[in-house]
């Protein structure tokens, strides 16, 4: 594969759990076999990335202090992005004696360079509705918000509609103006003060930090582990644009191409595991 290829690699590694799967042996939660085992693969992985490249690697308590130090060394500890903490299920019912339960898996985030690309993300939750209490003739819902700030802001004056407006706005004219360019919309109160619109359907939600507990992990039939396809759009959507080619060199079910194929990219894999290239071909027919 050509250098500086690919834009975005995820990759759900083997964890180190040292157990005999259906079809592939896992590796031992040994530093020396997990250090062999990967520097050879982490550094192929960043020969072949972008510049404006992202990598997410996924992996548990195990073995994430490892790679987290192979990141390091052949990434850049400057380029290290997140450590992303996704809780698995909404809850766990195993008990265990002397420990708490482990609900999680980390994703870590690594770019090639300080110009990777990056798509903010929002938060799966509910929005809260109650606040978009009113409805314009469209019949979409929407609230008011004062532009004045009491007294934290400066005395400003603003003119809106030929009219002069005295307050301690949080707004400037030139904001004020290139909101209103913007197509936002703006009232007069019953106090003779400036508000402005906030529609529910603008409304994305909460922006989504590195505590990813909105995505529950879902049993399938193919494997124990495959991961939720909101998961990895979230992945993909955050990391790469349309046509963008986007790689997983641990396919497994082929969840990664599935998804990448759907949101119009390009889609390179692998697995060591012939049943998992099958089970990935079939996929990707059905949705290419």
């Amino acid at each position: 594969m050509p250098e500086n290829y690919i834009d975005l690699i995820y990759c759900d590694i083997l964890y180190g759990t040292g157990r005999k799967f259906k079809d592939y042996q896992d590796l031992k939660a040994d530093k020396n076999i997990i250090l062999d085992f990967y520097t050879p693969r982490i550094k192929e992985m960043f020969r072949v990335l972008k510049q404006t490249g992202s990598i997410y690697i996924q992996c548990d308590y195990r073995i994430n202090h490892w790679i987290r130090y192979l990141m390091d060394e052949i990434f850049g500890y400057e380029n290290f992005r997140n450590e992303i903490t996704w809780k698995r299920r909404s809850s766990a019912n195993n008990v265990i004696k002397n420990s708490f339960l482990s609900n999680k898996d980390y994703i870590i985030f690594y770019s090639k360079s300080n110009i990777n690309l990056f798509n903010t993300q929002y938060s799966y939750e509910k929005l809260n509705k109650s606040p978009y209490s009113k409805m314009d003739q469209n019949g979409d819902l929407y609230r008011e918000c004062q532009i004045v700030s009491k007294t934290t802001n400066p005395l400003r004056t603003l003119i809106f509609s030929g009219k002069e407006y005295t307050n301690h706005y949080k707004w400037t004219q030139e904001t004020l103006d290139k909101r209103i360019e913007e197509g936002y919309i703006i009232t007069e109160n019953s106090k003779g003060d400036l508000n402005y619109r906030i529609y529910l359907k603008d409304n994305k939600g909460k922006i989504l930090d590195d505590i990813w507990d909105d995505v529950c992990f879902e049993s399938r039939s193919i494997y124990d582990t495959q991961k939720p396809i909101e998961l990895m759009e979230r992945i993909i959507e955050s990391s790469s644009k349309e046509g963008d080619i986007v790689a997983d060199f641990f396919m497994g079910s082929g969840t990664t191409g599935e998804v990448a194929v759907k949101l119009g990219r390009k889609f390179i894999g692998c697995d060591i595991g012939e049943k998992a290239c099958e089970i990935t071909k079939e996929r990707l027919e059905k949705v290419s």
